[in-house]
């Protein structure tokens, strides 16, 4: 597997994309050659769900790492979208899917599947948004852990954010507030 289960980055973002978007279980996905392979899971009995492996281009999480266009949906027990997917597999049959793409710097290393919500309508453009931007963290951290380096430093994040700050101060405002996040809630 290309990354630490026992990341406390991986898991700080899993949890806090499921807090954010009220979801029961949140699992991220790695490429691993062909496959996707679940390296971390969050959530409501989530963890048997880690060493799981889907062929890309396969179920949602397949093809959200094919196209890299975020996926939304409710799927009823017949959809079909859903076969070859890690939570069929598992025999988990989720009311609501949102999946999104894991942006490295040199593409898509994975994807962040969020499984149902305790939300009526399923989920939102919002919750899209915030799981994207943890999603843009994982996917650093899936890279790093493949490439085999060491996550940025404190000091080299905070430049990044700096620089992030200069060039995009709305985007900044809203990583800036899911780091925040992330740091209260481990």
């Amino acid at each position: 597997m290309p990354v630490s289960v026992n990341n406390p980055i991986t898991d700080s973002v899993l949890r806090a994309a499921r807090e954010a978007t009220g979801a029961n279980r949140a699992l991220l996905l790695a490429i691993d050659g062909e496959s996707l392979t679940v390296v971390a899971a969050d959530g409501d009995g989530s963890s048997e769900a880690v060493g799981v492996s889907v062929d890309i281009g396969q179920g949602v999480a397949g093809f959200v790492a094919a196209s890299g266009q975020p996926v939304a949906l409710r799927p009823s027990s017949a959809d079909q979208r859903l076969d070859d997917d890690v939570a069929r597999a598992l025999g988990w049959e989720p009311g609501a899917v949102l999946t999104v793409p894991c942006m490295g710097m040199d593409g898509i290393s994975g994807v962040l599947e969020l499984l149902d919500t305790d939300r009526d309508g399923g989920f939102d453009f919002d919750d899209v948004e915030s799981a994207t931007v943890l999603a843009g963290i994982a996917g650093t951290v899936i890279e790093e852990a493949t490439a085999g380096s060491s996550v940025a430093s404190p000091a080299e994040l905070h430049a990044e954010l700096a620089g992030l700050a200069e060039t995009d101060p709305g985007r900044y405002a809203t990583v800036s507030a899911l780091v925040r996040a992330l740091l209260d809630v481990g």
